[in-house]
């Protein structure tokens, strides 16, 4: 049933729509964090001797993991799964200025 909410017929609320988007605030706030530890991670092995091709070696497997961080900073639609447009809840605490609906599946958000 389109607009209904999640799988089971069980509605999205509000407080579905604020977990999710306080996970891919926290998800946005561990992004420069990844960043620094991937060029580190990298210089490792290039300084311990490896050389270069060491050191890039391990940056590569650590963008990975900054490239999942990345992803998983996109705020989604509880009940379909569609990104939710970032300028569409800015806001902080209580007055976050969160969508009524998916943009996507036009889910009511209560």
């Amino acid at each position: 049933m389109p607009g209904k909410g999640a799988a089971g017929g069980r509605g999205v609320s509000g407080q579905d729509l604020d977990r999710e988007l306080a996970r891919a605030q926290g998800a946005r706030r561990l992004l420069p964090w990844v960043l620094v530890t991937a060029l580190a991670a990298g210089a490792i092995p290039w300084i311990a001797g490896g050389g270069p091709k060491a050191g890039a070696a391990v940056a590569a497997l650590a963008l990975v993991f900054l490239v999942i961080v990345w992803m998983s900073s996109i705020a989604r639609c509880p009940a379909c799964g569609a990104p939710i447009p970032r300028g569409t809840y800015r806001g902080t605490g209580a007055s976050r200025g969160r969508p009524e609906s998916c943009p996507s599946c036009r889910t009511r958000f209560d």
